[in-house]
């Protein structure tokens, strides 16, 4: 199923529309150049150096079959050179999970998506690798993987696309994308885990961070604690978790399984800094919170270097709002410093010692 639109108002409306003549200045008076439009419901954005694709799902009932149509239309404006102009767009069976489901190479656009919804009689999905070209005509696809499981993340790094699905366990998927007419899967890989979000690490390998899984007595997968994995890809068809890292039980928390921003890898030092909530054993309602820094080599796999926090700081029992003063949101690195961002704090830290070497209160 797939509905190309072009560039017209049937399929979007453009109530607004300005235009400079030189609009590399952002120095001069004159209007910025931009337009308007008017779409259906979106929900996830990616954008790549030359276009933006934005995307929502659609549900249709036919009420003879009493069927839901599942779909997801992806919207292309260019944004070129300074000037944004609508280009076209397509609907595509199933629903997209986030931006790094959606991925431009050479032109053309790699969707992944799954089809199908939780019903009384279990999982009825599969998910699918779509590639459309410049003008979103389809080209090849891939489909029916993973049947009873969803996508719970994507990556697409050149000409090969990873994908994990999950129901109880983590497939890891391999799929090749080097003749966009023909896109297959390579190889896959089946372990206890999920991985909400994949990182590249370097030709070899791919970084996974999510949530240890272990099936229950009743066969409903119950978490065990938040997981970082390293897997080896270099043999398409037989991927391999080379390492991994458990940190807590359950109950522990990080905002990077949900948000990629929170994750920070930082490749010259080979080193992993997440945010972490973890609950303290001796007080069910009392959370350790902060930051893991980890160093993470193939040879070596993961090693815990250290933890920071800024928990520590300003908490007042009277005040209800100290618990949270010190929830690290964020972390960057400079040169031979990390950084953290709590919801009250910038904190410095030398990365060769993690010894605290400066704050600034917010």
């Amino acid at each position: 199923m797939y509905h190309v639109k072009g560039s017209t108002t049937a399929s979007l409306s453009r109530p607004e529309v300005s235009r400079r003549a030189d609009s590399s200045a952002v120095t001069d008076e004159s209007p910025p150049t931009f337009q308007s439009f008017l779409t259906r419901g979106v929900s996830q954005t990616y954008v790549s150096a030359t276009n933006m694709y934005i995307a929502g799902a659609e549900w249709e009932y036919d009420t003879t079959t009493r069927a839901v149509a599942e779909s997801s239309t992806i919207h292309k404006v260019a944004i070129s050179g300074g000037e944004v102009g609508y280009v076209c767009s397509v609907r595509v069976p199933g629903t997209i999970l986030n931006q790094f489901s959606m991925d431009e190479h050479r032109a053309d656009l790699r969707v992944a998506t799954t089809l199908g919804q939780a019903s009384p009689d279990g999982w009825e999905t599969t998910s699918g690798v779509y590639v459309f070209n410049a003008t979103l005509e389809p080209l090849g696809n891939v489909t029916k993987i993973a049947p009873g499981e969803r996508i719970f993340s994507a990556r697409f790094l050149g000409d090969r696309a990873y994908l994990v699905t999950f129901r109880v366990i983590d497939p890891l998927f391999v799929l090749d994308l080097s003749d966009p007419a023909a896109p297959r899967v390579l190889g896959h890989l089946k372990i206890p885990g999920v991985s909400n979000y994949l990182h590249p690490y370097d030709e070899r390998h791919i970084l996974g961070f999510g949530l240890d899984t272990f099936e229950g007595p009743d066969g409903i997968p119950r978490i065990g604690g938040l997981k970082l994995s390293l897997f080896d890809v270099e043999d398409v068809e037989h991927p391999r978790e080379v390492a991994k890292y458990v940190i807590g039980d359950s109950g522990a928390y990080s905002e990077a399984v949900y948000d990629a921003k929170a994750f920070l890898f930082i490749p010259s030092r080979s080193l992993i800094v997440i945010p972490v909530a973890i609950p303290e054993l001796t007080d069910p309602y009392a959370m350790w919170m902060g930051v893991y820094v980890i160093s993470v080599t193939p040879e070596a796999g993961f090693a815990l270097r250290g933890t920071l926090t800024d928990a520590d700081v300003g908490q007042d029992p009277d005040n209800a709002s100290w618990y949270w003063s010190g929830v690290i949101r964020r972390s960057l690195s400079a040169g031979d410093y990390l950084y953290t961002v709590s919801n009250s704090f910038v904190t410095a830290y030398s990365i060769d010692g993690l010894a605290r070497v400066a704050r600034v209160s917010l």
